[in-house]
């Protein structure tokens, strides 16, 4: 299988959010021409880049049709206290403003209790997303360690969904000052890396050595990002801060065909 993997610098993050969501309704219109019969399976990241495409995506909410849309939870932290969760983000900045009717999210924290049981959870998620056709689209954002949700480096391209230890630098990242977290759960790359389209967004100098390497490095685990360069299609959305040390600086970029 040819890899076609389409790197666009844009100048501003608003300008980068603008065509992820231009994106997003093509392939939903795309989609749904295709899928007579059966919803249009997303996976949207819960982070913080994505978020003004969504908000986007609510102002252009009648340029697609939602109800036909089922979307599918990416990961979440595990807080031993605390009531936040990327559920709830994605009630408030997806669910709600799209008035999406069919939605498969993940038990809200607090649950860092019994493990088996949250692997359990995540099978029975993995499972209804089999069992509804496999992922149409995927919405990624990125981690400063190049991880797709909560998919570590080292992390195998054909992972089933679990509960994960998070590295150092993800705890960092928790968006509640009070928590962070030393475990998550999220759908595993063996589901996300075989979603038929898939859009990746970083912005901000934070995440360019992460791009660097997804992008100009070698296809490896230690890199998760990285793997998105053996599938069929893929577009990176960055902007200027992000794509800082990227050697391609936009252009097309082809011939990732070797995996560690």
């Amino acid at each position: 299988m040819k890899s076609v993997l389409v790197v666009e610098v844009l100048d501003h993050p608003e300008d980068m959010s603008q065509r992820a969501a231009a994106l997003v309704l093509d392939a939903l219109r795309d989609t749904s021409a295709r899928t007579q019969g059966r919803d249009v399976n997303l996976c949207f990241s819960a982070g913080s880049t994505p978020i003004r495409t969504y908000e986007i995506l609510a102002e252009r909410r009648a340029e697609a049709d939602w109800d036909r849309v089922r979307l599918f939870q990416m990961d979440e932290f595990l807080h031993p206290a605390t009531a936040f969760g990327f559920g709830s983000y994605l009630e408030a900045k997806v669910v709600r403003p799209l008035g999406l009717r069919s939605v498969e999210l993940l038990p809200a924290p607090p649950a860092w209790q019994d493990a088996a049981e949250w692997n359990r959870r995540i099978v029975e998620h993995e499972r209804k997303i089999d069992d509804a056709g496999g992922l149409d689209l995927v919405l990624h954002g990125v981690g400063v360690n190049g991880h797709l949700g909560f998919n570590e480096p080292g992390s195998e391209p054909d992972s089933d969904g679990r509960v994960v230890e998070l590295a150092a630098v993800t705890r960092a990242s928790s968006p509640h000052p009070d928590e962070k977290p030393s475990h998550g759960v999220t759908v595993g790359l063996r589901r996300l890396l075989a979603g038929r389209r898939t859009i990746l967004l970083a912005a901000g100098r934070q995440k360019a050595r992460a791009v660097s390497a997804a992008v100009d490095g070698r296809v490896s685990r230690e890199c998760p990002a990285s793997l998105l360069r053996t599938l069929a299609s893929v577009t990176i959305l960055l902007d200027r801060d992000a794509a800082a040390v990227l050697a391609l600086d936009g252009r097309p970029a082809a011939g990732f065909d070797q995996l560690e």
